[in-house]
C-alpha cells in the first residue's frame, strides 16, 4: 500500500512542473511575413521591445528610403521602471537594395552602424554607438527578405560593443520582421 501510495505522489507532482521558458523561447519567431517583431538577446536574456509610456512614439519603428540608395533603419525601446530599465536599440544600414549581409565592424563597415542606449546610466556608458571613436563593435545584419512590392524586409543580426570603462554589450540571436 505504501508503494501504490509513494508512486502516486511522484506520478502526481512530476506532473505539477511548469516548463521554464529558455530565453531564446521568450523572442517572437523568426518569421518573414511582415508581422513587425523584433527580439533578440541582450547578454543573455531576451530583449523585445516595449513602452510604458503610451502617449510616445511606438516602441518599434522601422524606416526605408530608396531615393538615398537604400538606407534601411530600426528603432527598438524597452522600458520598464520596475526593473529601473529603459534601453534602445538603434541599427542603420546604407545601400541596402537586395538581400545580402552587411558588416557592422566599426573599423571597416561602409554601410551599417550600430547604438544601445541605457538612459538609466549617466556618463560615458549611457549611449555606446559605432561612431564613437573609442568603442569596439563586431558583428552583422543579415537581410533575409527584401521584397519592397509587399512592403516587408526581415532579417537577423548579432553584434558586441565594447568601450573602455563599460560593461560589454552582446546581443546575439536577433530577429525582425518589418512591415513598412
Amino acid at each position: 500500500m505504501i508503494r501504490i501510495i509513494f508512486c502516486l505522489s511522484v506520478l502526481l507532482t512530476s506532473g505539477c512542473k511548469k516548463n521554464k521558458l529558455s530565453e531564446i523561447d521568450k523572442l517572437p519567431p523568426a518569421t518573414q511575413t511582415g508581422s513587425k517583431t523584433f527580439g533578440c538577446l541582450v547578454n543573455g536574456k531576451a530583449w523585445i521591445p516595449s513602452k510604458e509610456d503610451w502617449f510616445s512614439t511606438s516602441a518599434l519603428r522601422f524606416y526605408y528610403d530608396n531615393s538615398p540608395g537604400g538606407q534601411f533603419a530600426i528603432t527598438a525601446e524597452f522600458q520598464n521602471s520596475s526593473q529601473n530599465r529603459n534601453e534602445t536599440i538603434g541599427i542603420v544600414c546604407d545601400s541596402i537594395l537586395t538581400r545580402s549581409t552587411y558588416d557592422l565592424n566599426n573599423k571597416n563597415a561602409t554601410n551599417g552602424r550600430v547604438l544601445f542606449m541605457n538612459s538609466k546610466i549617466f556618463g560615458a556608458c549611457r549611449l555606446i554607438s559605432s561612431s564613437d571613436n573609442d568603442a569596439q563593435i563586431t558583428g552583422f545584419i543579415s537581410i533575409t527578405r527584401f521584397d519592397l512590392a509587399q512592403g516587408i524586409i526581415c532579417g537577423k543580426f548579432e553584434f558586441t560593443i565594447k568601450k573602455i570603462g563599460c560593461e560589454p554589450i552582446n546581443i546575439t540571436n536577433g530577429r525582425f520582421d518589418a512591415k513598412l
